[in-house]
């Protein structure tokens, strides 16, 4: 019998589409390497390098998600699970929106 999702390690799942030839050629590759296809997943999206061009388009939708923020933070919520939930969210994104340009000026600096 299934575990109840709060005791799941992993409790939170994010779904997306692919083409039933994109599919089939991950599922493929994940059959090859004998892995688990959430590990696959997992590791081949955290270990990616992502590379920001910094067009207009690129820096008008960082702006936009740097506003939210902002809004979240500057709320008067009172301490509640959902501020937290709130603030934990934006520090994560934050943190990750850091390691990108840090990573992106690095590249840039070679």
């Amino acid at each position: 019998m299934p575990c109840k999702n709060e005791d799941r390690k992993r409790s939170a799942c994010i779904n997306f589409r692919l083409t039933p030839d994109e599919r089939d050629a991950i599922h493929g590759l994940v059959e090859a390497l004998g892995v688990p296809l959430q590990d696959y997943y997992y590791k081949a999206i955290i270990g990616q390098k992502v590379e920001i061009n910094w067009g207009f388009f690129d820096n008008e939708r960082l702006a936009i998600e740097l506003k939210k923020f902002r809004e979240v933070l500057a709320n008067d919520i009172p301490n509640t699970e959902e501020m937290m939930d709130d603030l934990r969210r934006c520090t994560v994104a934050l943190e990750a929106i850091a390691k990108v340009l840090k990573d992106n000026n690095q590249i840039k600096g070679d």
